[in-house]
């Protein structure tokens, strides 16, 4: 197989990253977007030779400004509201069935719900591969589980055990555990996956037609004021040189 040239690895690695977040790559491209569409203004303005120099001075900043606040209003907003919906999911607030059906038979009676049950689950498993610890959440107990049980299935060195699943030591009791834990993250993976979408697309509706605007009607009117009292300004000073006395030397002409 020949090696991958630079365009394949880049392509490789934007689908490694955005594969299961297609909310993450829209939000991306959107505040990218925004900001090339920003960029484009102010290189137009900068060289347009229709527009006056003084006039530059405050349009090219105005445009500055719009480009912030679009890229950084937009990001913001989407990126807080996809946060907010992917954590009611790794908690376990919202589930698909199959997830939810999966996780139940994890928890036991002094658990009140699947969001205790994964707390003390992920304290079990104590450490990720790399040492690090886990966040309580659905994604980490899925992970770390079906690595667990494919580790005992096949023989391999065990890393980062839980006493939970300790008990399923023949392959006929941990194959159809693994299986059912790699199907409830299939759907949670997906799930997640929309979720992601519809908050993005939301959010990106809430910023760009409601709030955005708002900020980029503040920032021009204060950039306008600036234009008109710099050309008043600049009238008033033609206008004390219109006044200014004549020499002397005028004043033996009569007419």
């Amino acid at each position: 197989m020949p090696p991958l040239n630079l365009f394949d690895k880049a392509i490789n690695a934007i689908w490694r990253k955005y594969a299961d977040d297609a909310g993450k790559s829209l939000i991306h491209l959107g505040a990218v977007g925004w900001f090339f569409s920003g960029l484009a203004q102010i290189v137009m303005i900068a060289r347009n030779k229709n527009i006056d120099k003084n006039e530059k001075k405050f349009l090219i900043p105005q445009e500055i400004s719009d480009c912030a606040i679009n890229v950084g209003l937009y990001y913001t907003i989407c990126q807080s509201i996809k946060k907010s919906g992917d954590k009611l999911l790794e908690k376990a607030y919202i589930l698909p069935q199959k997830t939810f059906s999966v996780l139940s038979e994890y928890k036991n009676d002094s658990q009140k719900n699947i969001t205790e049950m994964l707390e003390d689950e992920v304290k079990n498993f104590k450490y990720d591969i790399d040492g690090q610890k886990l966040k309580s959440n659905v994604s980490n107990f899925l992970d770390s589980a079906i690595k667990y049980l494919e580790q005992k299935l096949n023989n391999l060195p065990v890393t980062n055990p839980n006493t939970t699943f300790d008990k399923f030591v023949n392959a006929e009791e941990i194959l159809p555990k693994l299986n059912l834990l790699k199907e409830a993250q299939k759907d949670f993976i997906k799930c997640k996956n929309g979720i992601g979408v519809l908050t993005a697309v939301l959010a990106s509706v809430l910023s760009c037609n409601i709030l955005t605007p708002v900020a980029r009607n503040a920032s021009a009117n204060y950039f306008q004021r600036k234009l008109t009292q710099n050309k008043q300004t600049e009238l008033y000073r033609q206008q004390i040189f219109c006044r200014t006395k004549l020499p002397h030397t005028f004043s033996g002409f009569n007419i």
